[in-house]
């Protein structure tokens, strides 16, 4: 049953990836930012007596960090591929 969602949220990103490419992957980097600055300027709350649990607070901090570093390597690995692809169709067009 587990295997079947990963299968078809991976289905589902590369579809969105493919139909709606970069923004697509700005929209997700975006949206983990502004998230985080929302933790952030949320954290001291946490620390006063009777609110959430501080350490859950922070460990989604560093979920969302890591999150956040994964989405931006996509879309680096999203723009060098586009450029070999320019590169290699100005190659062949010229030669």
């Amino acid at each position: 049953m587990l295997r079947q969602v990963f299968r078809g949220a991976r289905w589902l990103d590369r579809r969105l990836e493919e139909h709606l490419g970069r923004p697509y992957n700005a929209m997700l980097s975006l949206g983990l930012t502004l998230e985080m600055i929302h933790r952030v300027q949320h954290l001291p709350d946490t620390w006063k007596p009777g609110a959430h649990d501080p350490l859950g607070s922070g460990m989604a901090l560093v979920m969302e960090a890591a999150l956040l570093i994964h989405q931006l390597g996509e879309l680096s690995e999203r723009s060098d591929r586009r450029r070999e692809r320019a590169a290699a169709a100005r190659a062949k067009k010229a030669g």
